[in-house]
């Protein structure tokens, strides 16, 4: 009875932890979809004020795109690795500050070399 009740324990237990870890990954689908969704917005704000010209906010909304696709690609594989969602979070970072800079030297390559992980 005592083992039963162990195993039922243990089982229940990790059930939990597998659904935490799903949890966060949808946590972090759903924040990397906000950013992108930030992003576009910031993207034709700029471009609206004319700190971004045509060409920059096209290769910028690539960006935003390339990302959301690399995250789609990750959820596809599967359980998405916390050096992962560091990775992609952080080419987030360089993109926001490439958008709010208006950075005319940016090159949307350069944010995926930066980790090879995402």
């Amino acid at each position: 009875m005592k083992k039963t009740a162990l195993v039922l324990s243990t089982l229940v237990l990790g059930l939990a932890t597998l659904g935490s870890a799903q949890a966060a990954t949808r946590l972090h689908d759903h924040v990397v979809e906000a950013r992108a969704a930030q992003q576009r917005h910031w993207i034709a704000t700029e471009l609206h004020q004319h700190r971004l010209d045509a060409a920059q906010a096209a290769s910028l909304r690539e960006a935003v795109a390339a990302i959301e696709h690399d995250q789609h690609a990750i959820d596809a594989r599967g359980r998405e690795g916390v050096s992962q969602a560091l990775a992609m979070s952080h080419r987030q970072d360089v993109l926001d500050w490439a958008i709010r800079a208006g950075r005319i030297d940016f090159e949307p390559q350069q944010i995926a070399a930066l980790d090879a992980t995402a």
